[in-house]
């Protein structure tokens, strides 16, 4: 999830994220879903509902 400077702090995120979970339970049935956020999104999937289970470190080239 990203979102433009301009629109942040309005909730949309949260918005988003509640929809797009509410949706894939009415179409799957799933009740359980994992996701890895960076440091900047963690305080927002905290409120979500989320929580820390493991911490990983991403490698890649620069």
């Amino acid at each position: 999830m990203a979102t433009a400077a301009a629109y942040r702090r309005r909730g949309l995120a949260d918005l988003v994220m509640r929809r797009a979970l509410e949706q894939a339970t009415r179409d799957t049935g799933i009740t359980r879903t994992a996701l890895h956020a960076t440091a900047d999104g963690y305080p927002g999937y905290l409120q979500l509902g989320y929580r820390s289970v493991e911490k990983f470190a991403l490698y890649g080239a620069v």
